[in-house]
């Protein structure tokens, strides 16, 4: 149970890097 809380958190911090990421590229544009 504890990895899967662990390998959710992952996903989700790296979502979040996804989305800024693309925020960064829009503002660039």
């Amino acid at each position: 149970m504890g990895l899967d809380l662990l390998l959710l958190i992952k996903l989700r911090d790296l979502l979040l890097l996804r989305l800024v990421q693309l925020i960064i590229k829009f503002e660039d544009l």
